[in-house]
This record gives C-alpha cells, sequence and structure tokens, in this order.
C-alpha cells in the first residue's frame, strides 16, 4: 500500500454518483484525512491522502447531487471552498434514463448551487448526445432549447459529446428492443453540434466539446478540460505546475485522483459504462453503505424512505 503526500486534484467521481449517493461515505473519509482506492484493473490498494495540505481540490460530478448538500458547510470550512461540479442534465425520457429524478428536482438543486456559490461553480453537461427513435434530432435540439432557458444566468458553460456505445452499452441497449440509437456520420454530427452551439450563444452560454477532436477543429470549438485548476475558486494555480493526464482519446483533462468505485450507482441510465446492471449496482450500494459504522442512512435522515421513494415524484 503506497501512501502520496502531494498536493493533487480529488475527481468525485467520474465511477459513480457520490454526490447523489455517498455523500455519508464521502464526509466520513474526509474526516479520517484519508481514503483507500482500489484500482480497479490490478485491484492494487493506495492510501490518498485527504488532508487539506495535500488536497487543491475536489471535482464532483453528479446529475444529482442531493447526499453532497448536507455537508458542503464541512467541505467548504475545511477546504476553503476549493470545489466545482460538472452536473449532468439531459432531460433523457425515463427509457434512457430509468431512474434519475424529475427535471423540476435537479433544476431546483442548480438553483440552490447557484445561490450559495454563483454562476461559475455549475459545469453543465448536456452528455452524451443520443440520436434514436426516442431522441430525434428536433427532440435534442427542443430539450437544449428548454435546458438552455431554464440554466441561463445559472451556468455559464456546457459540455457535450456524443455517446460512445461501449461493448456493455450495446448489451444492454440490445436487451431493448424498442430502443434504436442512429449511427451518425461525421457531417451529421457537425450539424447537430452546429446547431446547438448556436442555441447556447443565444443564452450567454459557452459550448464546449469532449473528447470530439475533429468536430472542435472544424467548429473552432474549444476543448472541455473537465478537470481543471483554475475553475477552483480560491485556488492560486500557479503554485505548481499541473500536467495533462487524458482519460481516452481526446481527453484534456488535468492529472487528477478518481476515488470512486465502480458498479455502485443507482441511476440505471442506460448508455453508462460505469455499472453491469441495475442489481449489481444495488447490491454493492448497500454493501458501502452499511461498512459505514455508526452512520444513519441518508435516505431515512432526509425523509425520503426507501432508495426507490426518492425516485417519485
Amino acid at each position: 500500500m503506497s501512501f502520496k503526500q502531494r498536493k493533487i486534484i480529488l475527481s468525485v467521481s467520474r465511477r459513480t454518483d457520490i454526490a447523489a449517493f455517498f455523500g455519508d461515505w464521502f464526509q466520513s473519509v474526509l474526516k479520517l484525512n484519508f481514503v483507500d482506492v482500489k484500482n480497479p484493473f490490478n485491484q492494487e490498494i493506495e492510501r490518498i491522502s485527504l488532508h487539506p495540505e495535500n488536497v487543491f481540490g475536489f471535482v464532483f460530478w453528479s446529475r444529482y447531487p442531493i447526499s453532497l448538500l448536507k455537508i458542503l458547510d464541512y467541505i467548504d470550512s475545511k477546504y476553503n471552498k476549493n470545489h466545482y461540479i460538472n452536473f449532468t442534465i439531459n432531460g433523457y425520457p425515463s427509457e434512457l434514463e430509468p431512474r434519475v429524478p424529475k427535471l423540476s428536482k435537479v433544476l431546483s438543486i442548480v438553483d440552490y448551487l447557484f445561490d450559495r456559490y454563483g454562476e461559475n461553480y455549475i459545469r453543465w453537461r448536456f452528455d452524451p448526445i443520443i440520436i434514436s427513435n426516442l431522441t430525434t434530432k428536433d427532440f435534442i435540439f427542443d430539450k437544449f432549447l428548454f435546458l438552455c432557458n431554464n440554466l441561463k444566468g445559472k451556468v455559464k458553460t456546457c459540455i457535450t459529446s456524443f455517446v460512445d456505445l461501449y461493448p456493455k452499452v450495446r448489451k444492454r441497449l440490445n436487451k431493448k428492443k424498442f430502443i434504436k440509437v442512429r449511427n451518425l456520420d461525421f457531417e451529421e454530427q457537425v450539424e447537430i453540434i452546429s446547431t446547438i452551439n448556436k442555441i447556447a450563444k443565444e443564452y450567454g452560454i459557452e459550448l464546449f466539446l469532449c473528447c470530439e477532436e475533429e468536430i472542435s477543429k472544424k467548429l473552432k470549438i474549444k476543448d472541455a478540460s473537465c478537470v481543471n485548476p483554475l475553475y477552483f475558486k480560491n485556488l492560486n494555480s500557479n503554485e505548481l505546475e499541473f500536467k495533462l493526464k487524458p482519460s481516452r482519446k481526446g481527453c484534456t483533462c488535468i492529472e487528477s485522483k478518481d476515488i470512486g468505485f465502480y458498479n455502485s450507482c443507482l441511476f440505471d441510465c442506460i448508455y453508462c459504462y460505469s455499472n453491469q446492471s441495475y442489481g449489481n449496482s444495488l447490491k454493492n450500494f448497500r454493501v458501502i453503505k452499511s461498512s459505514l459504522k455508526n452512520s444513519t442512512d441518508f435516505y431515512q435522515t432526509s425523509g425520503k424512505g426507501s432508495i426507490d421513494k426518492m425516485f417519485e415524484g
């Protein structure tokens, strides 16, 4: 087991939605000032320091960060508000996003975070773009317009990309015979991005592309760099040099440590690359929750009752 003693950016998390489901777990490791993370490829355990002297800041990833809200006071006081959120808001049909809360609930959290931190805190992700029989091009344009209208003045940026049909995603889609995803050629992708870029500009939102190098060059749209210390509110990024560490081809993210765990998100999105099945994720979710000593389940303390009730209404 190694122990890192240098300032790092923590990604919380691409592998699961810690901000939605594991706020109590996250606070518990923050109080310990370290977290043990298993490498998903070689299964080795790495101990990562969470002491403020070793942390530059946190990049949260979420589509409904309800579990994060109750610990923001603690995080702010300990880490000088050095964090921001990549907030996924698509508004897709339930066939694609079965357990994502209704848009009204999601937008209410946007309002809260905007009131608390301002317009630079939320980096909106309209991601991924999926063209299918359920989400036609007109659907995408109408939904994007609707979201821009609701998010104007509260966000300054939007990050997007097209869906990657990894083998596990294709397998999941093949089981849903009624969902027909279209393969797009380059010119059609350019047309779609060009249209939503025009819409974004009308609402004062700058569009960024995630791992879409050819389209970025064609339309002269900036790469996203979803993990970047320049977005931290109180961080002097000149203190140390940062280096790029792409997570995949075309990625322009700065080096970070992800402290999440695969197969534990309960949103059950059809296009997700991080989960095998809802049943498997639910099992792992319960294991993680039960491992917390002397903790009270978030869904009980919040008055939500069972896990599934969180997604009602």
